[in-house]
């Protein structure tokens, strides 16, 4: 489920029009803090929880914000369910209704609170099939099912390569384990460790159930009804993977 609406167009004229004080210039960390600020609320207040914020955008602000049951209502394998306006979404998540609500509140938020001074975009989501990962102690309840991760920079031990898809076997505070099987021989298969601070993006490689095969987009589900594949066939090198961190 996906809410998206435009903001600021009408507050940015009338910025210009009647107030010549240009709007504080924020950091990327006082928007993240206010946006979490405002959205926290707005989503408890039916019972969902902030998963995790997105910040994108070069010119025109893009903020993406996933709402979801909390962790002790839904179950990580359970079938993707296609929702009307009042039915829950993937997972028992968000529906569509919620989202537009809650767009609503925390739009209203941070359009008082002038976080961005000209035109920008809020879009409020459920996680999807393909579930975004925004530190590695959301991936416990995801043991042994395969992620897709890119890093910033090359893995140290895998240079240079920087994108994997594997089974998560192990996940802590500062990082998680993958175990790799498309690798250059003689290792072919091996336990890699993705510090956290060097991942640039995680996410759950989606199964549907009419197949019951990973990556495959043979049904509609996640957000706008498609699945994204990982990037970067055959095999791949890879030597000396460290020893996996303890579980947290």
């Amino acid at each position: 489920m996906k809410q998206k609406q435009d903001r600021g167009r009408t507050q940015g004229m009338n910025r210009e029009l009647f107030d010549r004080t240009p709007a504080r210039k924020r950091s990327r960390e006082d928007i993240l803090r206010a946006v979490r600020e405002a959205a926290e609320p707005a989503a408890a207040s039916f019972g969902l929880e902030v998963w995790g914020i997105e910040l994108a955008g070069a010119g025109r602000p893009v903020v993406r914000i996933y709402v979801d049951a909390p962790v002790s209502m839904r179950e990580p394998d359970a079938p993707f369910l296609s929702a009307g306006d009042d039915a829950p979404g993937v997972q028992g998540g968000a529906g569509v209704e919620q989202c537009a609500e809650i767009s609503r509140m925390v739009g209203l938020a941070l359009d008082v609170e002038e976080i961005f001074p000209d035109a920008w975009t809020l879009e409020i989501s459920s996680p999807g099939l393909d579930r975004p990962f925004f530190h590695p102690s959301q991936m416990l309840p995801y043991m042994g099912r395969e992620l897709d991760v890119s890093l910033w920079e090359a893995h140290p031990a895998c240079a240079p390569r920087r994108k994997f898809r594997g089974v998560l076997v192990r996940a802590g505070e500062n990082g998680f384990t993958l175990h790799v099987d498309d690798m250059m021989p003689p290792e072919r298969e091996a336990d890699i460790d993705m510090p956290w601070d060097g991942v640039r993006r995680a996410r759950l490689v989606p199964v549907f159930p009419d197949t019951g095969k990973p990556g495959k987009n043979a049904a509609s589900g996640g957000r706008g009804g498609t699945a994204k594949k990982s990037a970067g066939g055959g095999r791949k090198a890879c030597s000396n993977p460290q020893s996996p961190p303890s579980v947290g």
